[in-house]
């Protein structure tokens, strides 16, 4: 069965499960039919077979912003397919535990969550969130291989280097930063790789324009036209939306403005941007999924937006999300704060699309904007002259003059009880 979660969606933890409920939920496609499930997002696809390779770590993307791992299985008539990982699935693939290099056992794997997807004409499998693997599965599809390979050696093509090769390597070419020392840092000492910053996000962009038309062909943007959209670069006339998101973050040092396009920020909202686009009215401002992202921790890869570095307060361009932390019960509060007449809260957002109480109303209490005081206001009280109907006559006549007079005020006396008029 399949669940499908939304805005009023409650999730309870069991603390003592039924013993029957089950270790492994599938439903089995077989790899001939991958190609047909191709750019179907309705149901998520799970695939058993053997692990024949195991791809090495690699960087792609937009300056290489993301870090991907390709695995090879094949089934028991020898059908060969590849299921990609991303980011830290990618980084966390391993059968250290279950397989011995010596020995070449092979080794069954069943990968649930997976979405059809094709590139230069060939169907894959690529992991979503949800993705997760078993190795040697106890279900009864895979008996029919574990028979079949029971007395049988298989060659593994493993990646040549080592994880910790790799993560050694990252781990010395990204420096760790806070906002503050970003903030402070020269503009070309920027290296290419970026600098590593963990921030929680504090709130939106006010009048952020979350989402921008993009040309199917060339992924530039289009423009809109009096019969729909039109690339301003090969005029092409097929479009999709796609995420251009600004946010306010803050790691308790400062508070900074970033940026990312659609990849990186499908991975911090969780959905694409042609799904909230389609679900909401982008007139009334972003929808609640957009605005759910306030109080969610990551740590990134950024480096400075030179294109809106003129500004007075600087952009951070994410390069990569390196960890997800998740959700926060409290944002910390930053020691500078940038103008609040450029920001939008969580609580304006809702304030704009909901009409009513709902679970997504409990992130409005986590904006960490400052809402003014009801102060004691100064007040000038002018004569009455002024409320004459002649008076645009009069200032006007006084602009004439080679100095200017202030208008007539009342001073009130305490000691006298009377008003006397300047």
């Amino acid at each position: 069965m399949m669940i499908q979660f939304t805005l009023y969606t409650q999730a309870k933890l069991v603390q003592d499960p039924p013993p029957t409920f089950p270790r492994y939920a599938y439903k089995l496609t077989s790899f001939e039919n991958i190609g047909n499930n191709v750019d179907n997002k309705t149901y998520l696809i799970d695939v058993l077979g053997i692990l024949t390779e195991i791809g090495s770590l690699h960087h792609v993307g937009y300056n290489n912003s993301n870090i991907i791992r390709d695995i090879f299985l094949k089934d028991i008539n020898n059908t060969s397919t590849k299921v990609t990982l991303w980011g830290h699935q990618a980084s966390s693939f391993s059968v250290d535990n279950n397989c011995d290099e010596n020995d070449n056992k092979p080794v069954v794997v069943l990968f649930v969550g997976c979405l059809a997807k094709r590139f230069k004409g060939e169907a894959y499998l690529s992991a979503t969130t949800a993705c997760t693997w078993y190795f040697n599965p106890d279900i009864p599809e895979a008996q029919v291989y574990y028979s079949k390979l029971l007395n049988t050696k298989l060659q593994m093509i493993r990646p040549q280097a080592t994880e910790q090769e790799f993560q050694a390597s990252q781990t010395l070419n990204i420096e760790d930063k806070t906002i503050e020392e970003l903030l402070q840092l020269d503009p070309d000492m920027f290296p290419q790789q970026g600098f590593k910053c963990t921030v929680t996000i504090s709130r939106l962009v006010q009048d952020g324009r979350w989402w921008f038309p993009s040309c199917i062909k060339c992924n530039k943007s289009s423009s809109q036209t009096s019969t729909g959209y039109q690339c301003t670069s090969c005029n092409g006339t097929e479009t999709e939306f796609r995420y251009k998101l600004s946010f306010i973050a803050t790691d308790g040092t400062s508070e900074a403005e970033f940026f990312c396009f659609d990849t990186i920020a499908k991975r911090i909202v969780g959905k694409s941007c042609q799904t909230l686009f389609s679900a909401s009215d982008v007139s009334r401002g972003p929808p609640p999924d957009l605005a759910a992202i306030v109080s969610l921790k990551f740590t990134f890869a950024v480096t400075i937006n030179m294109s809106a570095f003129s500004v007075t307060n600087r952009v951070f361009s994410i390069l990569s999300v390196l960890t997800n932390h998740g959700r926060q019960a409290s944002i910390p509060c930053a020691t500078e704060n940038l103008s609040q007449q450029q920001m939008l809260t969580q609580d304006n957002i809702l304030d704009v699309i909901t009409t009513q109480e709902s679970p997504a109303t409990s992130f409005a209490k986590l904006s960490t904007s400052t809402k003014q005081e009801n102060v004691p206001r100064r007040r000038l009280t002018y004569s009455e002259m002024l409320q004459d109907t002649n008076v645009d006559e009069q200032v006007s006549a006084e602009l004439n003059k080679d100095s200017l007079a202030s208008p007539p005020k009342k001073i009130k006396s305490a000691q006298l009880g009377s008003t006397s008029t300047i």
